[in-house]
Order: structure tokens, then sequence, then C-alpha cells
């Protein structure tokens, strides 16, 4: 049985007696009990002391943890432990056998701000790839799906128009061998039919940015009474025919621009801020090309030099080389000469007929046909085909690429006309597939005198 004693007196008369722990509290007939018992000893001075001492100590005894009223708590302060702050390392023993498992306690013990760890990961994470991106960009190639710039341009411009009057007689679409091959005003001056037209063409646009930019940006802004797609046998090669590292299915990287350089307001000014300081955002486009970062960082681990490029035309630079009415000057040239360039090669090696694709034909015929009321006419630009038959280019492609179109857009009974066969001269032409101006005001006449009777 365990006792415990408290407050032992220096005199007799505040000693009192021990109790069990856990017993109850003294109580008054005990003490009786001993003071008769005394008093039944004798007079004997050690037992009437050593009874005396008992009788006080019992009355000071408490048993521990009882809270009955005017007790005390035993004072165990001395004897506590402090709690270590929180976060800080278990103190450990050198050489004590649970060191260990005490250290990989405290290595997993439960995170108090998860989200606060988790945004620290998220944050280190993208600055390792941002410097990452930034390290291996010298050998990022050019990406190309239509060129944003003059896209930029002219958005701005059918925005101003809209505001005017979103109702417009005609809009042209296409590639540069529409963009730089339709000059409006002789157009109109042509024309019994119409009073108001725009080129909408791109230079560099596969057809799949031409959808969006369709569907987007032109007929989301203008209602067209005319809507005339441009398509030529080579829009239906998926391949870089021109080499000009142009990728349709980065097209929507290109869009993207177009759409943050032209989005008012504090979102456009984030997006359009993200972009200029951040390579992870700028070369998205090559980012999604597994391939494109392996070789990049060969390259650069190697020390290769980077990669030649035709670099991206600038606002500035199309701010010089369009027309109020969208017209371009690009191909025109100040000599107007005819010339044979290394995009020979590129037409004679991908210029097939089992290289065709149509499904980005059909999705922007479907586009310009949502338009209410719109009339849709597909053109098929002309080339020059002596140049052709002089570098060997497959005529059989051409015409095997022509039938294709010519049965797509019976399809959805439009009509369609071809110039591939009218007979325009080389000296028409500032390239194998480019018109010059004297070739872009004869086509512009004859485009306009075939419109005037549909």
């Amino acid at each position: 049985m365990q006792w415990a004693l408290r407050g032992e007196g220096t005199t007799h008369e505040h000693r009192k007696p021990l109790m069990p722990i856990g017993s109850e509290g003294p109580g008054e007939a005990d003490e009786s009990e001993l003071e008769g018992r005394v008093a039944q000893a004798g007079p004997s001075r050690t037992t009437s002391t050593s009874a005396s001492r008992l009788v006080g100590a019992q009355r000071n005894l408490k048993p521990l943890g009882t809270g009955g009223p005017g007790t005390r708590k035993p004072d165990t302060s001395r004897r506590r432990l402090k709690p270590l702050p929180a976060g800080s390392a278990p103190a450990l023993k050198r050489g004590s056998s649970g060191a260990i498992r005490e250290l990989w306690s405290f290595v997993r013990r439960p995170v108090r701000r998860p989200w606060l760890s988790a945004v620290a990961v998220v944050v280190v994470a993208l600055v390792a790839a941002e410097a990452f991106v930034r390290w291996i960009d010298p050998q990022l190639p050019v990406v190309r799906a239509g060129d944003a710039a003059e896209m930029i341009l002219k958005a701005r411009r059918i925005d101003e128009i809209s505001k005017h009057s979103r109702k417009i007689d005609l809009v042209f679409f296409g590639t540069s061998m529409m963009d730089s091959a339709v000059a409006p005003q002789t157009f109109l001056d042509a024309s019994t039919r119409f009073d108001t037209v725009y080129n909408a063409g791109v230079v560099g646009a596969p057809t799949a940015t031409q959808v969006r930019w369709a569907k987007e940006i032109v007929l989301n802004r203008l209602d067209p009474g005319v809507i005339v797609l441009g398509i030529h046998p080579i829009d239906l090669l998926l391949t870089d025919v021109l080499n000009l590292n142009i990728q349709p299915a980065q097209a929507d990287v290109i869009f993207a621009r177009v759409l943050r350089e032209t989005r008012p307001g504090m979102a456009g000014e984030v997006e359009r801020a993200l972009n200029e300081n951040f390579e992870l955002v700028r070369q998205r486009g090559n980012l999604r090309r597994p391939y494109v970062v392996a070789d990049a960082t060969w390259n650069r681990l190697r020390g290769n030099k980077p990669k030649g490029f035709i670099p991206l035309r600038d606002e500035s630079f199309w701010a010089d080389h369009l027309t109020p009415m969208g017209e371009s000057s690009l191909f025109h040239g100040e000599d107007g000469q005819f010339r044979i360039t290394a995009v020979q090669d590129q037409l004679r090696a991908n210029l097939r007929s089992d290289a065709f694709a149509v499904a980005d034909v059909h999705r922007l015929i479907k586009a310009a046909q949502s338009e209410k009321g719109a009339q849709v006419v597909i053109v098929i630009p002309p080339v020059p085909l002596d140049a052709w038959r002089e570098v060997a280019i497959d005529l059989g492609a051409l015409r095997a690429g022509e039938e294709l179109i010519k049965g797509i857009a019976s399809q959805y009974r439009i009509p369609v006309i071809d110039f591939t066969d009218v007979g325009y001269e080389n000296e028409l032409f500032a390239d194998l597939v480019h018109m010059n101006d004297q070739g872009a005001q004869r086509f512009s006449r004859d485009l306009s005198l075939a419109l005037n009777g549909r």
C-alpha cells in the first residue's frame, strides 16, 4: 500500500496521521477512535506522542488525485516536461537505440499546412521549367500556322469596318495565293454587283487556321452577302510544302496570339504580359511536341549551330504592306520579275495525290455556310503552268487536286470558278505560286467579271 504525507510540521500538534492512497478522507469517528485508544494506553509519553503525530498527519492527508473541497493537488510542476515547439526536431541522444526511429517519425509527421507546401512545389517546378525552356530557346524552331501579325492588323481593321456597318457585300478568304492576288479596288472598279469588299486572306494560313479565322473573327464581326473561298490543291497538303515550317497542328497556338492581341480589358493585358515575359507561354506550341524539345536539348548539349528559319514578320512590317481593304503587296516586288525559287524542290517532293487531306476543307465550307443568307463560292487561283512544266512539277497531282475540290463543292452545292487553265503567263507571277502586282490586277478584274453574273 502506498502512502503520501503532506505538511509535516515541526511540533507534534501539527503532525497528522497517514492515509492510504485512494481511500476516503479522514472522518470524525476515526479520530475519536484513535484518541480513545490513546487514553486506554495510559499516560505514556512515547505512546501519546506517536498517537498525536498519527492523528495530526491523518488530518492533513488527502488521497492523490481527489478533488474534495479544501484539498490541494500535489505539485508536479517541477517534474512536468515542457513540450517541444511545433515543427522543431526531436532531441536525440547519441547512441540511443530509437534515434533512427524517432527521426523517421519526425520526417513523416503530418504537414500542418499542406496547401502551402503544394504551392511551394508548383512554384519551384515552374521556375525550373522556365529556366530550362530559356536554355533550349535558341534551338527551338519558329512556329508558323498563318502569319499572326497580319491577322492582328486585319482583325483590327475588321473591327473598324464593323463599327460603321456589319453589312458588307463580299469577303475573300484564302492563303497568300489570294492575299496578294485580289486587289479590292480593282475588283470594285470592274464590278456591277458589289460596292464593299474586304480581302481577309492570310499569308501561310493552313485551312485549319482559316476555319478559326473565319468563325471567330471575320464572320463573327461582319455579315457578308457573298463569301469567296480561295482553295488550291496546295492547300490540301498537310506537309510544309513551301519549307516555311508551317504546322497546321499549331493553328490554335498561332490563333491564340490573334485573340490575345485583340482582346480588350484587363484579361487581354494579363495574357499579353504573360506571353511577353515567360518562355513557357511563348513557346507552348513547340513544347507540345516532345521530339522537338528532345532535339533542341540534344543540339544544345552538343553545342550544334541552331537551324535557320525565316523570322516572323511583325506588325510594323505588315503596316507597310497592307491596304485598308486587305490587299497584300508582299509578293508584288519592285521589279515584278518572275523567279523560279527553291519552292520547286518542295513542290516536286510534296505535291502528290495521295498526300491530300480534306477534313479541314469541309470544316471551312461549313463555317462559311453557317453565315445566314450568304452565298458561298469556291475559287481555284491560277499558277504559272508553263513554269511548272519546265521544272517538272507533277501536273497530274494538280489535276487530281482540282477534281477533289470540285467534288467536295458539289456535295455542298457550291459553284466553283477554276482559273488554272485560263492562260496566265509566267510574267504575271512573282514565283511559282504567288502573283505579282500586274497579275493581281488582271486576276481581280477577271474574278469580278466572273462573279457579276452569279
